[in-house]
Formats: structure tokens, C-alpha cells, sequence
């Protein structure tokens, strides 16, 4: 399973670990979840270089930190927390303020969410922590019902949670995203509000400042909305040249 041919440094080793790593626990009959711990440790003698340094830094030896979920819901098993709903989670102030996770559960839409369908995923080899925004974590275990305004820390990562980090936060990876927004990211023919649109998505997923993403915004519009906006005034909140330039 030690992929010699690995490039380190790219995020070309994500994609063939994530891949011919199932292929190989599911032939050799290993459950990823009823042997977490070995399925994990498989994980590491995949990596060799740049990967396995940044792994042993970045998550061995970690917790699973739920950083916007609170522990103030009184819910005592791991299936009562997942059963829970946006409202009851907003009436025990179990979410981060200000944070997306808060947004998500304050969304007149969502009320009736479930914390498992939207936040807290089952074990299973491919999950995804991005409303929980779960991470490995230095904190001590917290448990989750704890009731101390604290986030949920988990006593450690699993290797679905281990493959969420590679896939989304391995530096090479964000370099990688960061390249595709900034190099190709443009209004071209569409309307502004699609552009602005697309650019606050964007904003999110990447962690993106009002700077930066004020940058991109004024790099790609149009010629014509670009003399628009010097004419406007660039110095000026986003949102207000936006309405403006709309």
C-alpha cells in the first residue's frame, strides 16, 4: 500500500489515497469504522515525504474538535445530539455566534434540520465537517454534554475525519483552490449579482478576507462595470459598491 510513485507536495496524493485506499479495506475486508484505529494507522503507511510529516504534525496525536458546536445542548448519547433540530440547538445556544454554522441553523429553512443530516455526519469512510467545522484540535476532551459553553472535543480523529483534513486543508490542496478562484474567477457576460454571488460562496469556503475577496470582486468585472467602480470609488465597502454598481 506505500505509494512510491506518490508526488509530495501535490494534491495528486489526496485523490490517490482517498481512492486506493477504500479499494484496498474493502478487498482485505476492513471496516473503516469497526477498525478505526487500524484503518487509520493503514492511512499513515500510505504517506512517505512531505505528506507524512505534514500528517504526523497536523493530525496524529490530535483531537476532533467540533469548534461551532457547543456543548450546551444536555443531550447525553451521540444519537439524542444527532436527533436534535436547528431550533432546539438555537434555544440552547449550541452554536458558535457569529459563525456559517449559526447562519446555517438561523435560516428560517432549516428549522427542521437535524444536527446529523446537516452537521454531525454517521461514521462512514467519506464524511464532511463543514458547518461543525471540525479539526484536529490540542484541546482537551469536552464532552458533549459537558454544558460548559465550550466546543465538543472528541478523545480522537477517526480516519474519515483524517481524510476530511486531507482532502480539503493539505496545503498543496488550498494553494491549488486558491489558484482556480483567482486565475479563472470572472463576470465575463453573466449579470453582476451572479458574479457577487459567486464570489461570497467562494468567500466561505476559502476563508477569504473583505480584502481579498474585494480584490478578486474589482479584478473580474467587466470592462465597462470597471470603470464604473474607479469612477464610484474603490475605496468603499464591498457591499456598498456592489449596491451601487448593481
Amino acid at each position: 500500500m506505500r505509494q512510491k510513485n506518490a508526488v509530495a507536495g501535490s494534491s495528486l496524493i489526496v485523490i490517490k489515497i482517498d481512492g486506493r485506499l477504500s479499494l484496498y479495506l474493502a478487498g482485505t475486508g476492513i471496516d473503516p469504522v469497526a477498525n478505526r484505529d487500524q484503518a487509520l494507522g493503514i492511512l499513515r503507511g500510505c504517506l512517505h515525504g512531505q505528506a507524512l510529516e505534514w500528517f504526523d504534525q497536523k493530525i496524529l496525536g490530535k483531537q476532533w474538535e467540533l469548534h461551532n458546536i457547543f456543548a450546551n445542548h444536555s443531550q447525553a448519547s451521540m444519537g439524542a445530539l444527532r436527533g436534535q433540530t436547528m431550533a432546539q440547538m438555537n434555544t440552547s445556544n449550541s452554536f458558535r455566534n457569529p459563525s456559517i454554522t449559526h447562519d446555517y441553523a438561523n435560516t428560517a429553512g432549516n428549522n427542521a434540520v437535524t444536527v446529523g443530516v446537516s452537521m454531525i455526519p454517521a461514521e462512514a469512510f467519506t464524511e464532511d465537517w463543514c458547518l461543525a467545522r471540525g479539526r484536529p484540535s490540542d484541546r482537551p476532551i469536552n464532552a458533549i454534554n459537558a454544558g460548559n459553553a465550550n466546543p465538543i472535543v472528541f478523545g480522537d480523529i477517526q480516519i474519515d475525519q483524517a481524510l476530511y483534513w486531507f482532502r480539503n486543508e493539505y496545503p498543496i490542496v488550498i494553494s491549488e483552490k486558491r489558484n482556480l478562484v483567482y486565475g479563472s474567477l470572472a463576470q465575463r457576460s453573466e449579470p453582476i449579482g451572479e458574479f457577487y454571488s459567486k464570489l461570497l460562496k467562494y468567500e466561505k469556503m476559502l476563508n477569504l478576507d473583505e480584502q481579498q475577496i474585494k480584490g478578486q470582486f474589482l479584478r473580474g468585472l467587466s470592462s465597462d462595470l470597471e470603470d464604473d467602480a474607479e469612477c464610484i470609488g474603490t475605496e468603499q465597502p464591498l457591499a456598498d459598491l456592489f449596491e451601487i454598481l448593481e
